[in-house]
């Protein structure tokens, strides 16, 4: 009788090694399998960029809440996540959004700050909550910002619309101060103008 606890707890350990090398080998198979990262399938939810639990805070800085979008828009959503904006930039059309010159850039001369640069346009977004894609869109047609704009040293909260590269349109919240740059969190939609 004393042998089959042996047994049970062996059989366990087994079951237990099997599953964590097969869950090993599909998340490598799905780093590998993400190609350019501008392919997505529409049956794969949005991804994620992974950002860290806590990144230090710049002095004075503070953590804003997360917006999630309106669950009446009908538009895909290419991509939902946390993202950290740095002094290389960050490319808003790539899955997950990749570091590059594309939309956006930190900078710290003369002092910390987004720019929203080369992209097509931006607008703020002063409504509480994230918005549509169809809202986003309609305040970049009727209130854009200047381009080239500088937000200097942009608190946690602040928010704005943006018109990728390719023409998607994003929505972007500041949600604070890191070493060398911002957290940020992103919505890009699939879809062209409107």
């Amino acid at each position: 009788m004393g042998g089959g606890g042996r047994e049970n707890s062996r059989t366990a350990l087994i079951v237990a090694v099997i599953g964590a090398a097969a869950t090993v080998v599909a998340a490598v198979i799905g780093v590998l399998g993400s190609g350019d990262g501008d392919h997505a399938t529409a049956a794969s939810p949005p991804p994620t960029t992974a950002f860290p639990a806590t990144p230090p805070f710049r002095s004075g800085s503070s953590n804003s809440t997360p917006l999630t979008p309106a669950t009446t828009d009908s538009a895909e959503i290419r991509f939902q996540g946390r993202v950290r904006l740095t002094s290389g930039g960050l490319d808003l059309d790539h899955i997950p959004p990749d570091s590059s010159f594309e939309e956006l850039r930190y900078e710290t001369q003369p002092g910390p700050g987004l720019r929203v640069d080369p992209a097509l346009a931006a607008a703020l977004w002063r409504t509480s909550g994230a918005p549509t894609r169809k809202a986003c869109a309609h305040a970049l047609d009727t209130s854009p910002l200047s381009p080239d704009h500088r937000f200097d040293d942009p608190a946690p909260g602040t928010t704005f619309c943006l018109r990728t590269n390719r023409d998607r349109v994003a929505f972007v919240q500041v949600l604070q101060a890191v070493d060398e740059g911002l957290a940020l969190q992103v919505i890009v939609w699939d879809g062209g103008p409107g």
